[in-house]
């Protein structure tokens, strides 16, 4: 006998609308937990993994690897604590980095290749110091 689809969230028994709730792919159906449960779940389990990674890594340092620099960036008027940086792939814990060098890994796709020919364009078109802006803009 087949299930019946949930109508009301599994933790906190809301009844699931389209407003709250997310629908299962290719059905009509919706997930059993509503969209705060969800994240709500989601959070602890990020923060769990967090907590293991900063444990397995004893970071208790807040300088970045690769740029040398403290955590700047703002979230919610507080200053960010640095990421720890892992691979998707196996997990393994790198290191710990600003959020800036994070994104930047995150955009060549952890890719040492990329990021390789990223420097080499950036070294190839460096400005010269004896040219200004004003300079470049007359070329």
């Amino acid at each position: 006998m087949p299930r019946k689809p949930p109508t009301h969230c599994s933790q906190c028994k809301v009844e699931l609308t389209e407003a709250n709730s997310y629908r299962r792919r290719e059905s009509s159906s919706f997930r059993s937990r509503c969209r705060s449960c969800w994240a709500q779940d989601r959070r602890r389990r990020h923060d769990a993994d967090e907590t293991r990674r900063r444990a397995e890594l004893n970071a208790d340092s807040e300088i970045c690897e690769i740029c040398g620099a403290i955590e700047t960036v703002t979230r919610s008027g507080r200053v960010r604590r640095p990421s720890i940086d892992h691979c998707h792939r196996t997990g393994v814990v790198r290191g710990v980095l600003c959020s800036r060098c994070n994104a930047g890994l995150g955009m060549f796709d952890d890719d040492p290749a990329r990021l390789r020919v990223a420097a080499a364009y950036l070294e190839r078109h460096a400005a010269t110091p004896s040219s200004s802006p004003a300079d470049l803009s007359m070329s």
